[in-house]
């Protein structure tokens, strides 16, 4: 009984030996030293983004250190992955690493940033940290869209209407909860506050003047101006008829030519017939001249 109770101790404290001799290296990796920074925590655009990484092998052996790292907005609409950094750092050895520079364009939507790094060790993970950042003043010029239209699902589009027809105004933005506002000016120059969406009826005959303003808190404000215009129902049949006119005198004209491409088409085989015969008699009448007898005796 004795001698099992010793054989167990004899194993317990052979396995205690290995386990604290692999934990110290272990938990030197799961702990291996990593921070990341930034030159600004607030950007706006053309500014540029510089977040740093700085590592330290605080292993009593040299390491091979992997960072991974992807960039996110909080809606997780801006992904991008980043090229991985890898190094090998000796003993204590410590590095300053440029991890993403990009400046700030049109393409960024404002918003809080997260830039995650995973640092694996030796190919064995060590750690995960992050770093964030907001993005402001980012126009809305081009996230804007105004729509004009003749119906109020804007499957239509058209700057110009008939007197009498209702005119869809309406926008369109990637950008949701813009408050915007809207002023029309008729063709008598009097004017109209709109609230969108909203339809008119296009009672003026003339050129109508729309300007329509978005805001939203974070963003810059924009105005997009657009303008339509609106003509008489008989106007537009005379132009229509006119049309028809212009069409038909070209076809016409259109015909005559072909008909005349087709006239002299046919004349050119004739023409080089003729000039064909004109050559054998001029040569014919020449010899003669040239060889009197020769041609007498033949």
């Amino acid at each position: 009984m004795v001698v099992n109770l010793n054989k167990k101790a004899a194993y317990f404290l052979l396995a205690l030996f290995f386990i604290v001799l692999i934990l110290p290296d272990f938990i030197s990796s799961q702990n291996n030293f990593l921070s990341l920074s930034s030159n600004k925590q607030n950007y706006t655009l053309g500014e540029n983004i510089l977040i740093y990484a700085n590592i330290t092998n605080v292993n009593n052996y040299p390491a091979n250190i992997l960072l991974e790292s992807v960039l996110l907005n909080k809606d997780r609409t801006y992904p991008e992955a980043i090229i991985p950094h890898q190094y090998l750092l000796n003993i204590n050895e410590s590095r300053i690493i440029l991890l993403y520079n990009i400046s700030i364009d049109e393409n960024f939507k404002n918003g809080e940033y997260v830039l995650e790094v995973r640092e694996s060790v030796n190919g064995r993970l060590s750690g995960i940290k992050q770093i964030s950042f907001s993005v402001r003043g980012i126009p809305l010029g081009r996230k804007l869209n105004v729509q004009i239209c003749k119906d109020s699902a804007c499957t239509k589009k058209s700057k110009i209407f008939l007197k009498g027809e209702t005119v869809y105004i309406n926008y369109k933005s990637e950008i949701t909860g813009l408050s915007t506002s809207a002023k029309l000016i008729l063709p008598d120059k009097s004017f109209q506050q709109l609230t969108l969406p909203t339809s008119i009826k296009a009672g003026q005959i003339g050129t109508y003047k729309l300007g329509v303003s978005a805001s939203k808190k974070g963003y810059k404000s924009t105005m997009q101006e657009e303008q339509f215009a609106v003509i008489e129902k008989s106007a537009n049949i005379t132009a229509l008829s006119g049309t028809s006119n212009n069409n038909a005198q070209t076809n016409a004209l259109t015909g005559r030519v072909i008909q005349d491409n087709e006239i002299n088409g046919n004349l050119i085989p004739i023409l080089i017939a003729i000039c064909v015969v004109m050559a054998i008699v001029a040569y014919i009448y020449f010899s003669r001249k040239k060889h009197p007898k020769i041609v007498r005796n033949l």
